[in-house]
């Protein structure tokens, strides 16, 4: 052999089984981060989401919805312009299968829960976020989860 590793997929389980869906995931433990968003401290005992702007996105890898699902849940600090999330499966490209509608108005200090309906889904997969808005720093995203 000639010493070489190869490679090992980044992934948000890490070496464990996939996560199941409908438990809170902290938004945090993304594996890609695409744009500018980045994870920085929200409190001294919690990492969020934030520097998101137009067109950024967040995957996680992987998750088993093998529980029936049919909606999603975000919580979030909103900032001062309204934003919308789009959630998608296997690739950062793919048609939403849901999309949250995050009203402006926040200070981005005060965590709040959104929601929306999600198409059926089953298995697993990889989940992308995907954040729209029209200001600099969007939101903060703390965490997530289907039900």
């Amino acid at each position: 052999a000639d010493g070489s590793i190869n490679e090992v997929e980044m992934t948000t389980q890490g070496v464990s089984a996939p996560l199941m869906a409908n438990t809170e995931l902290d938004a945090a433990r993304a594996c890609l981060l695409y744009g500018n968003v980045r994870v920085n401290a929200f409190t001294k005992d919690n990492e969020v989401l934030t520097g998101i702007k137009n067109g950024d996105a967040a995957a996680y890898k992987y998750l088993d919805f093998s529980a029936n699902v049919d909606s999603f849940n975000v919580k979030v600090a909103p900032g001062k312009k309204g934003v919308s999330i789009e959630v998608a499966l296997n690739n950062s490209w793919g048609a939403p299968i849901g999309k949250v509608n995050i009203p402006g108005g926040g200070d981005g200090t005060k965590v709040q829960t959104f929601g929306c309906k999600i198409n059926k889904v089953k298995g697993i997969h990889a989940v992308w976020l995907r954040f729209y808005g029209e200001c600099d720093e969007l939101i903060k995203v703390d965490s997530f989860s289907f039900k």
